[in-house]
């Protein structure tokens, strides 16, 4: 598999804060950017996730390394929770995605 890491992503974490009205709120704040590789989200696990009300939209693959626990990841200016990690054989760290606040149609 020839890796090109053409795409920048930001990983993001789920903090409490307060708003201007004093109540207690969650918003995504993004860590620094990171490269990464875009893969095909596979048909049999799109399948599945849709059965249980989840439209996966994006794989990335990234270096171990550079994750931190992170709940979500901001790409092209849009946010997307982070529905799985996996550790695939060649030793990056594969996220898949869901559209962040997806109602789950």
């Amino acid at each position: 598999m020839n890796r090109t890491w053409d795409y920048e992503i930001q990983l993001a974490n789920l903090e409490k804060t307060i708003n201007d009205r004093g109540y207690e709120v969650e918003e995504l704040v993004p860590t620094n950017a990171i490269l990464a590789n875009r893969l095909n989200v596979h048909s049999a696990e799109f399948w599945a996730a849709k059965l249980n009300t989840v439209k996966l939209e994006h794989v990335f693959e990234i270096h171990e390394i550079e994750y931190g626990g992170e709940r979500a990841v901001i790409y092209n200016d849009e946010e997307y929770n982070i529905e799985r990690t996996y550790l695939n054989k060649d030793g990056f760290l594969e996220l898949t995605l869901s559209k962040w606040g997806d109602e789950h149609d």
